[in-house]
């Protein structure tokens, strides 16, 4: 009975000792794929993030001509008013317009003609429709040139403004990225330490079962005897 009783409290001890190793190394997986998955989670997001970076730099790099284009233009525009920090000399920008200077040269040349065939090259009147000519036509060119000038202004105006929506983009993105992140890290490290705290409690729970069993194998041994048979426990009537 001795050796079946110690065969039993070696097989006790055996079969708790076995239960702690095996909630071990359940938890260590468990906190082995939570690392893992937290790692995943981490090379995703920075992969994102650096996609957004060089789809936005790209995108700016693509807008960068118009945008310069603009600022150029508008430069120019706020000058040729006075009001830029470039004063531009109005005559100057005008006879630098293509094809301006052309036009002024053969509209200037019609007039003559026709003064000439009329004997009045020289004539005072021939004098005033080469000036009306040459205002009319610098007051058109002068507008002419100024729309031109603000429509390019504009063509940066839009540029940097898509600049400006893509980089918001990319800010938002980034930002989500950095939030969904750091939930998986959150949800990996709960779920480590959920798996820890399991395998403590298992633990406790296959120790605390080890040594009742030991416990009930010690009072068996123990207890008074019945009947001077050599069993143990049951009923204790047989001593009196």
């Amino acid at each position: 009975m001795v050796a079946a009783a110690a065969i039993g409290a070696v097989a006790t001890i055996g079969g708790t000792a076995a239960q702690v190793s095996a909630g071990k190394s359940a938890a260590k997986a468990q906190g082995k794929a939570a690392q893992q998955a937290a790692d995943a989670s981490e090379r995703a997001t920075q992969l994102q993030i650096e996609e957004s970076r060089r789809q936005y730099d790209q995108t700016r790099a693509d807008y960068a001509p118009y945008r310069e284009t603009g600022y150029k233009a508008l430069d120019t525009l706020a000058g040729f008013y006075g009001v830029g920090p470039s004063k531009g000399d109005p005559t100057a920008m005008l006879e630098a317009t293509p094809g301006y200077r052309f036009q002024m040269d053969e509209g200037l040349k019609a007039i003559d003609r026709q003064n000439a065939a009329r004997g009045a090259l020289n004539s005072g009147g021939a004098d005033k429709a080469r000036i009306r000519y040459a205002q009319g036509l610098a007051a058109s060119t002068y507008d002419t040139y100024a729309n031109r000038l603000a429509a390019l202004a504009g063509v940066g105006q839009s540029a940097t403004g898509s600049t400006a929506a893509a980089g918001a983009q990319a800010a938002g993105t980034i930002a989500a990225a950095y939030g969904a992140n750091g939930q998986t890290q959150a949800q990996t490290a709960m779920a480590a330490g959920n798996a820890r705290a399991s395998s403590y409690a298992n633990t406790g729970k296959a120790i605390a079962g080890g040594l009742r069993s030991l416990s009930d194998l010690y009072f068996n041994m123990s207890g008074p005897k019945i009947g001077g048979s050599g069993s143990y426990g049951g009923d204790l009537g047989g001593i009196y």
